[in-house]
C-alpha cells in the first residue's frame, strides 16, 4: 500500500470491524469542489443580511468572520444561495 501520511495512518483502523474501508472515497466538507465564482456568491449572500452584513449575529461568527460563517452555510448547501440563506436565517 503507498504511503499516504501520518494523518492517513491515524484514520487507519485497527482491525477489520470500521464500518468504513481505509481506503473510503468519502469526501468532507473542504473537498467539495467550489464553484469559480464563490467569492462572489458569498458576497452576494453577505449582502441578504445588510450592507455589511450586521444582520448575521457575531456570537454565531468564529473570530468575528461574518463572510466566514456565510460561506460555511453556503458550502453546507452546495452554494444553492437560496438554500443557505434559509438555512441561515432557520439557525438565527
Amino acid at each position: 500500500m503507498p504511503y499516504r501520511g501520518r494523518a492517513a495512518e491515524r484514520a487507519r483502523p485497527d482491525d477489520d470491524t470500521s464500518p468504513l474501508p481505509f481506503h473510503s472515497s468519502h469526501r468532507v466538507f473542504h473537498e467539495y469542489l467550489h464553484p469559480k465564482n464563490w467569492r462572489a456568491t458569498v458576497d452576494e449572500l453577505f449582502a441578504r443580511f445588510g450592507p455589511a452584513g450586521e444582520h448575521t449575529p457575531l456570537d454565531m461568527c468564529p473570530c468575528g468572520g461574518r463572510k466566514a460563517t456565510v460561506r460555511r452555510f453556503l458550502v453546507a448547501r452546495k452554494y444553492r444561495v437560496d438554500e443557505a440563506e434559509q438555512m441561515l436565517r432557520d439557525t438565527i
